[in-house]
């Protein structure tokens, strides 16, 4: 087995350990030691892949969001690429609502936003290809739609997830559709 394949392996014994640890307690009671014992890991090899526990856990999210991302590019439209976004946050709410618990909204805000810029801006890309509209116009559409969303999934996971992912989905699509057409169509005319 190559070393890479190794390293790729030993992160993701980490991760899973990390998770299984954030689905019973906060993330600040969670110790490098416990992670370590529990994958019967040295302490000088998680070091060698991560400067610390935040590390781990940002590489944790990052790599997930990479598998949603390329499943989404199968995607034709963009409720079906956040509905996996969605489905991911709802088969991992203890980890997410341990992550927002212990370390605050805005940790959680910056890892899903990696996920869900670049979902947003391949969907307004797509609707801007026949279009005049500027590209900085175009990067702030992508960027105000991908920050409501985020908003949207913060709300939804602390309040309970009281609507299934397909429900949010359902509500995504009253308040967004359109939306980012007449933007664009507006940026042409400007």
């Amino acid at each position: 087995m190559k070393k890479d394949e190794i390293s790729l392996q030993t992160k993701r014994l980490l991760a899973v350990s990390l998770k299984k640890f954030m689905a019973k307690k906060p993330f600040d009671k969670i110790t490098v030691s416990e992670i370590l014992a529990d994958c019967e890991i040295a302490r000088p090899t998680f070091y060698y892949h991560f400067q610390d526990i935040y590390a781990l856990l940002e590489w944790t999210f990052d790599t997930e969001a990479i598998e949603l991302l390329k499943k989404s590019k199968d995607y034709m439209t963009w409720d079906e690429g956040l509905l996996l976004m969605l489905r991911y946050i709802k088969d991992n709410e203890k980890v997410c609502l341990c992550a927002y618990n212990s370390l605050g909204w805005r940790v959680l805000e910056r890892l899903f936003s990696k996920d869900t810029i670049p979902l947003m801006r391949q969907f307004v890309e797509q609707l801007a290809v026949n279009t005049s509209a500027k590209p900085d116009h175009i990067a702030f559409i992508t960027e105000f739609y991908a920050t409501a969303l985020v908003g949207c999934y913060a709300k939804w996971l602390s309040g309970g997830m009281k609507q299934t992912p397909e429900e949010m989905i359902d509500l995504i699509y009253i308040a967004m559709y359109g939306g980012i057409e007449v933007a664009l169509e507006r940026s042409a005319k400007s």
